[in-house]
């Protein structure tokens, strides 16, 4: 059974994410922003080459159901430089294995397609690395929430009050 507990300890999304960097570490840039930067992970994969500047991040777009939905207001998020230096170093990957390529990349995708990579595909990176350490079944969308958990906490972000 799938929990969805959302706030995981500091300590395991550290071991999670140390998890993924050893045993997919191809992916670690992906799990890197989904636990970092808390953008969905629908946003995540729709992220291109030409959404990257520097210390922020654009979000301009998502992917849902092999298709690509434009946002309507283009969200700026800031990012660690821990984060920023990930992402720049996946970048010069990516250009490198596509020098003449005029359009931009998608930053994860599949190499076989192009397309973002799947749900089912970070499903299956998500799954292992729990059981690898010997973690309960935990929704991905806990990586998310506990960013923005952290940051409430910090007071850097503020959950909208309605009443």
């Amino acid at each position: 059974m799938l929990h969805h507990h959302y706030q995981l300890p500091h300590e395991t999304v550290d071991a999670i994410m140390e998890s993924i960097r050893i045993l997919f570490p191809q992916d670690y840039p992906l799990f890197l922003v989904l636990s970092e930067v808390g953008i969905r992970q629908s946003e995540a994969v729709a992220l291109t080459t030409r959404d990257v500047h520097g210390s922020t991040v654009n979000v301009t777009q998502l992917w849902r159901e092999e298709s690509l939905l434009q946002l309507q207001n283009l969200r700026i998020i800031p990012v660690s430089a821990p984060v920023a230096h990930v992402l720049t170093d996946h970048i010069a990957t990516l250009l490198k294995m596509h020098p003449n390529r005029q359009s931009p990349l998608f930053l994860f995708a599949d190499r076989r397609t192009g397309k973002p990579i799947s749900g089912a595909y970070i499903a299956r990176v998500w799954q292992t690395v729990l059981a690898e350490l010997h973690l309960r079944p935990i929704s991905i969308h806990a990586l998310r929430m506990s960013r923005i958990m952290r940051l409430v906490q910090k007071r850097w972000w503020r959950i909208p009050h309605h009443g």
